[in-house]
């Protein structure tokens, strides 16, 4: 009776809004309950209202766990956790409580507002970010200068060519009487010459400056700048390297990395700039810069080799310019993939593992309903393409498209992730059955397994390649087990890809963090690989942030329909094709299109490609691109609404966009687009009558965006993150 009472004054209390004191008697019900029967969970979430409403949002959010962990089917305690949540700014998890409620009533107005209302909080905290964050980021002060794995076994090479150049000889100057102030007049008159462009006239005035005052470091550091600029790499370094150790300055160690990386020796190049910027106190040092230039060119030079790119770098990171001029539709790079797996969607179609060609048969595609037709029956048999399925020796989980992929997939990972070799990924290979079959209401976050539509066998294949190849180089050198270096080497290809992430994934997927963990604890001989969760957030966000969805642009059904394509009588075979017929779909990182920059104004865009005769990707040109201009992509849908599309980026990709589109599109018709004006409450902006992406106070503000870049963006048609494969690109045939 008392505890009737209890929760009466508790209940008025709260309708009277006094919440301070309802929580203090919704406590006393709660702990009088307490080892005595059934708890009333309704206290519980009525305590947590009242705990919100005072703004004690921990307090609030434990009694909503507690509810709902009490009765895991109630809309109410989601609700009530992801407004909590919400207001701890973890957004993530207010996501996925509000994403549960919803499954459970799809129609729940309530519900639907809080997720609204979660996405105005995303988006302010976002643009707070934006004005504090844009303003000073630099990629240059996020890369590494740590030498790369077998730098000193390059070292050694590029020196042994020095000697050969005699780079280590004394410069072509002749020697003087010492006359210091012919040496600074000298001196003057050849900056000057060089200032005009005069660089013979300047040399000449360098060379007599030298002489006047032999080994002056200032006289020799400024006819190497001459001399570099005049084409003279060999004598240029010479006056570089004469000067002592000790007395060289930053801006001659930057002249004398400069110079090597002219005469194509890096490693010792990216020396002479380490030492550079060690010594640089100015923070707008050029050094920095032009040694990541220098990494990437030596880095990314040869994978770009036989294409129309090549790879840079400048203070917002790596990018790909186009070599030469080229028209819309034509192609500028192909790359093939570093690693990849098949997606879960699609792990049932037949493909090869290792290389993605495609391997699916007439009854994958038509059914069996063709056999019974023995025309159309004879027909498959004559036009559909041989191809040839290879197992595993082992498993027979894997197929390939050849003994060569079987035997290069065995060598390069799948030695050690084989079920039948390491147990602990017959789990594995499980759970990603199980995957498949995921409902959509689950958003690929599935019992603490997996929130990914690419493959954990990603993950797997990353770190199986990086034991396996440490493994080689340990026994290449007689070692039995790998050494810190092998270890070192072998992860370098993958240094190539970004990883971005706000938080831990392993703690989102434990059940997958561990599983990783059993599976390379113990690969056989005395090889493991420590997945620490750092490991495991790195690889993922590596995928994330890099994976490119990809399949076989010659698929057994293409080259079929090609073959059939002037034959007759084929109406009934194009009768039992589906409108949408299975394809096996990849995901892929790829070296060379990582380095791809994003715009929502994108001047190409990726496709399905052949590279050697396999699967892979190509890049095409939009609309014409000129020599020397950078080639974006997009890596999102850009009809997104401006605020959306940029807020995804920075999330996903820790980025604001600053392209022409984001630049002359604007947030709403409350805002003027280009003088930021807000408009009276029920009296909104007209917006661009074309577009509809842009809203102006007045037409003078319309006319001044449309001159400053509105016009390039106003009918610019929009590029989806779907990559087309509507015809071929091949390379390397």
């Amino acid at each position: 009776m008392a505890s009737e009472c209890c929760l009466n004054l508790a209940e008025k209390a709260f309708s009277e809004k006094q919440f301070e004191e309802s929580a203090t008697k919704f406590s006393l019900i709660i702990d009088n309950q307490n080892g005595h029967g059934e708890p009333n969970t309704d206290a519980y979430i009525k305590r947590c209202q009242c705990y919100y409403n005072l703004k004690q949002y921990e307090k609030a959010l434990k009694d909503a766990e507690y509810f709902s962990d009490t009765d895991v089917d109630s809309l109410i305690g989601h609700l009530w956790k992801g407004k909590c949540y919400s207001k701890l700014t973890q957004y993530n998890e207010a996501y996925t409580s509000l994403r549960k409620g919803l499954e459970l009533e799809p129609t729940n107005a309530e519900v639907a507002d809080e997720l609204r209302l979660l996405q105005d909080s995303i988006m302010a905290m976002y643009e707070a970010d934006e004005r504090k964050s844009e303003n000073t980021y630099n990629a240059v002060d996020l890369c590494t200068q740590d030498p790369y794995p077998g730098d000193e076994e390059l070292e050694e090479l590029e020196r042994e060519i020095m000697i050969k150049w005699k780079l280590d000889q004394h410069p072509n100057v002749k020697a003087g009487d010492c006359d210091l102030d012919k040496a600074a007049d000298e001196l003057t008159s050849a900056i000057e010459a060089k200032e005009l462009g005069q660089l013979a006239l300047a040399l000449n005035h360098a060379n007599m400056s030298a002489s006047c005052s032999p080994g002056n470091k200032f006289i020799m550091e400024e006819r190497a700048d001459i001399l570099f600029l005049l084409g003279e790499f060999k004598e240029g370094f010479r006056s570089c390297n004469i000067i002592p150790f000790e007395h060289r300055s930053a801006s001659l160690w930057t002249t004398g990395g400069k110079i090597l990386d002219a005469l194509e020796l890096p490693v010792i190049a990216e020396t002479w700039l380490r030492m550079a910027t060690q010594l640089a106190k100015d923070a707008k040092s050029e050094a920095p810069l032009i040694f990541q230039q220098v990494r990437v060119k030596r880095l990314y030079a040869p994978l770009a080799d036989k294409t129309n790119a090549t790879v840079t770098f400048s203070q917002y990171g790596r990018a790909v310019m186009s070599k030469e001029s080229v028209t819309k539709g034509d192609v500028i790079m192909v790359d093939k993939p570093v690693v990849c797996a098949q997606t879960l969607d699609s792990q049932n179609i037949p493909a090869c593992g290792h290389c993605a060609s495609s391997l699916v048969r007439p009854g994958d595609i038509m059914g069996m309903a063709y056999q019974s037709n023995n025309q159309l029956k004879k027909m498959v048999q004559k036009y559909w393409p041989k191809t040839t399925i290879v197992s595993c020796r082992h498993c027979k989980k894997e197929i390939y498209c050849s003994v060569t992929c079987q035997e290069e997939a065995w060598e390069r990972y799948h030695c050690l992730i084989c079920p039948e070799i390491n147990h602990s990924v017959k789990k594995l290979y499980k759970v990603c059955d199980e995957l498949k079959n995921l409902r959509p209401g689950d958003s690929r976050v599935w019992k603490g397994w997996w929130n990914a539509a690419f493959s954990p066998f990603m993950l797997a294949r990353i770190w199986a390649s990086i034991a396996c190849n440490a493994r080689k180089l340990g026994e290449e050198n007689g070692r039995i087990k790998p050494s810190l270096t092998d270890w070192t080497k072998a992860k370098a290809p993958f240094r190539r890809f970004i990883a971005y992430g706000a938080q831990s994934n392993a703690d989102a997927v434990p059940k997958m963090f561990d599983l990783m963990v059993e599976i390379f604890k113990d690969l056989g001989d005395g090889l493991s690989y420590n997945i620490t969760k750092r490991e495991f957030d790195g690889r993922y966000y590596q995928a994330t942030c890099n994976v490119q969805a990809f399949s076989d642009l010659r698929n057994p059904l293409k080259r079929f329909l090609e073959n059939i394509k002037d034959k007759p009588n084929t109406r009934g075979i194009m009768q039992l094709l589906p409108h949408n017929p299975p394809e096996a779909e990849f995901a892929g990182l790829f070296a060379l299109h990582a380095c791809l920059n994003h715009s929502c104004v994108n001047n190409a865009e990726v496709f399905d490609g052949i590279v050697d005769n396999k699967p892979g990707v190509a890049v095409r040109a939009k609309r014409d691109v000129q020599e020397g201009e950078e080639v974006f992509i997009t890596y999102i849908n850009t009809n997104m609404l401006r605020s959306k599309r940029r807020a995804w980026l920075y999330r996903a990709y820790n980025f604001w966009c600053y392209c022409d589109r984001c630049n002359f599109e604007g947030e709403g018709s409350h805002e003027c687009t280009q003088c930021k004006k807000t408009a009276e409450i029920r009296k909104p902006f007209p917006t661009c009558s074309k577009c509809k992406r842009a809203w102006y106070c007045s037409s003078k503000c319309q006319k001044v965006a449309w001159k400053k870049g509105h016009k390039k963006i106003c009918s610019l048609s929009h590029s989806q993150t779907e990559y087309s494969s509507d015809s071929t690109v091949i390379s390397g045939k």
